[in-house]
């Protein structure tokens, strides 16, 4: 995987998040997804991301939140973990950090929403673009910073794994896409980056 992957699946599927609200949100049911939110942990703890992450943004925990690089857009900011590197930027509406050594990364993408859908929707559209997943769970909402998100998690090929948070918040779409080098991090780690992340979660 080069290192211009994760930006080249968000902005497609930005692409295709925007044809969902123009067409008013009507997407069909992805069998590959679980429409009803399954509440199935992707961490090796088996402890929920997502109240862990409620928990970690709204009340403090024992969760160390990330001190790198700033990915900084207009609705939203988080840092990436210490000793990332900001890649260059190639459009407007998104801004990415890679780990050191690593395919891994973390990519943010912030743009003007073209009307409203629901977590749901919004949700299946992000992984409309991973034409490679080898599978896909939709998990429960997660509040982050007092916005309630979607989280998508899964497998591309063998060797990556991804989770996506997102949410339309005063009137702009925003995404947050991590992907992981499975050979790089274990599923720990990589709920520990997750988390270490969303504590720096910050709406403007």
């Amino acid at each position: 995987m080069d290192a211009n992957r994760v930006v080249r699946r968000s902005l497609c599927a930005t692409a295709v998040a925007a044809s969902l609200l123009v067409a008013g949100c009507g997407g069909s049911s992805d069998p590959t997804s679980d429409p009803t939110g399954s509440s199935a942990s992707p961490t090796a703890t088996g402890s929920s991301p997502t109240e862990s992450t409620s928990e970690s943004t709204s009340s403090g925990s024992d969760v160390t939140p990330a001190t790198g690089p700033l990915l900084d857009m207009s609705a939203l900011s988080v840092r990436a973990p210490e000793k990332w590197k900001l890649q260059k930027q190639l459009v407007d509406f998104a801004i990415d950090a890679k780990a050191p050594g690593s395919a891994t990364g973390v990519q943010l993408t912030d743009l003007r929403a073209l009307g409203d859908a629901s977590l749901q929707e919004l949700a299946k559209s992000a992984i409309k673009d991973y034409s490679d997943v080898r599978s896909v769970k939709v998990l429960d909402p997660v509040t982050i910073d007092g916005v309630e998100c979607y989280h998508v998690t899964g497998g591309i090929s063998r060797l990556d794994q991804f989770d996506d948070f997102g949410a339309i918040h005063d009137g702009r779409q925003v995404n947050l896409h991590f992907i992981f080098a499975t050979s790089d991090f274990t599923p720990a780690e990589r709920q520990q980056v997750i988390d270490s992340v969303l504590a720096t979660w910050t709406w403007k």
